[in-house]
């Protein structure tokens, strides 16, 4: 259904924003208009976004931020409407007190990581220096909490429409760091590693090292049986294949290696696969392309999806080299030490480039909870870990957006810090499998 927006000035943030908020979570086609006759003729909802109100229309006071050409500090006043939290009040008399495009732009296009902040050790923004963290909102999808708010008084307004719903989605995702705990390391790997299990006293795990290597024992590392199985009701899942060169950060086993190379291509054959840029490759163009034509030439198609290794994003040049490369979305919007909604939505955004103002041809899909970050607010208590995931689920699951989490394969080993947590992923999955056919 065509929706109208009428404004005083057609900016790029503004048609940005309003083309999220009323296209892809709504589903209005949305058109602009700085002309007020054409409300008059216009034969459908109208939402007016100035400062002066207009009848027969939604109207939203704007805040000045989408008519800015700049990136500064904007002061964030939380206030609450109608139950839901909001920042950017702009009238306390309109009907929606707010303005819910500046608002929301402000998140989606994670402004504030534009901002001078103290990074972490690895260069990434602290969730600890988000608004939503400092406002206990990151556990909520609040830009869609908004959309759904706007779509009920569109409603009031004009009664006479016709919207799809939105359904609840589910996406696991998987990133594969380390395919193998022991096989197929090589003998320098293999000697040094065991010199550490020497040197740390760890006598039990140098025995599993070499009882694997022997053909002894299972590798616990190697969970893919069970993980096709668990997997196999959502084909659409993906899973990110860490390549680039052996580094500190990077133990992955080499897609040089022929079982490397069949367990990729086997993943491949009934799953959606896309590249863990390497931590090493940083923003280096030529390694991050590099990675990528390896991993297409092992899956013999076009790899256009992506994850970065320790989810480091640096805004904005991360998304423009990966747009340079073709890759059509990324799946690193969220934080690894902590579960929540780091662009408050639930649902993939285009990203958008705050200093060369324009959106930029690739999607940026958020995810809600990753293992490590569940394990490091849960600890032990896996009951506790499986019901915090079901929480962040049912919050999408309310505003009908897609639930995605990120999961490896060693957490599924049971092994040191992972003991006890093979139970959890198998326990989300079968919940949110229940919930959704309830939906």
């Amino acid at each position: 259904m065509e929706l109208l927006v009428y404004t005083n000035s057609i900016t790029p943030r503004l048609t940005y924003i309003a083309k999220f908020l009323l296209g892809n979570i709504l589903g209005y086609t949305v058109t602009f208009s700085t002309s007020k006759s054409k409300i008059d003729s216009f034969n459908g909802p109208v939402i007016a976004y100035t400062s002066s109100s207009v009848s027969n229309a939604v109207n939203i006071v704007p805040h000045g931020l989408l008519t800015e050409m700049d990136i500064t500090e904007q002061p964030l006043s939380l206030s609450v409407w109608n139950g839901l939290p909001v920042v950017f009040v702009t009238s306390d008399e309109a009907k929606i007190p707010f303005d819910l495009f500046a608002a929301s732009f402000y998140l989606v296009s994670r402004y504030e990581e534009y901002l001078p902040f103290t990074a972490d050790s690895h260069g990434r923004f602290p969730y600890q220096e988000s608004m939503l963290f400092k406002a206990g909102l990151l556990g909520r999808p609040l830009v869609d909490e908004w959309a759904m708010a706007l779509r009920d008084e569109l409603f009031t307004v004009f009664p006479k429409q016709t919207l799809p719903k939105r359904k609840f989605h589910f996406v696991p995702t998987i990133d594969i760091d380390n395919a193998f705990a022991y096989r197929h390391k090589g003998f320098r790997r293999t000697f040094f590693g065991s010199l550490r299990d020497l040197a740390y006293f760890r006598f039990s795990d140098l025995a599993a090292r070499y009882l694997v290597i022997l053909g002894f024992k299972h590798d616990t590392y190697d969970v893919y049986e069970q993980l096709y199985s668990l997997l196999s009701p959502y084909p659409w899942a993906v899973w990110f294949i860490l390549g680039g060169k052996y580094g500190h950060y990077d133990k992955r086993v080499s897609l040089s290696k022929r079982p490397m190379r069949r367990l990729v291509r086997r993943i491949s054959r009934q799953f959606e696969v896309g590249v863990h840029p390497s931590y090493g490759a940083g923003l280096s163009a030529k390694s991050v392309e590099e990675e990528v034509a390896q991993l297409s030439l092992v899956v013999n198609t076009e790899v256009s999806k992506s994850r970065q290794h320790f989810l480091r994003i640096k805004m904005p040049y991360t998304y423009r080299l990966l747009a340079d490369l073709g890759i059509k979305a990324d799946y690193s919007m969220g934080y690894s030490n902590t579960c929540g909604f780091r662009a408050g939505t639930c649902t993939a955004f285009p990203f958008y480039d705050l200093e060369s103002e324009s959106e930029l041809p690739i999607m940026v899909v958020p995810f809600a909870v990753m293992d490590r970050a569940l394990l490091r607010e849960c600890g032990a208590d896996t009951v506790k870990a499986v019901s915090h995931a079901l929480h962040l689920a049912k919050a999408v699951r309310n505003v009908g957006g897609t639930y995605i989490i990120l999961w490896h394969n060693e957490s599924l080993s049971g092994i040191n810090e992972w003991e006890g947590w093979e139970t959890v992923l198998p326990a989300i999955m079968g919940e949110i499998k229940r919930f959704s056919l309830e939906n």
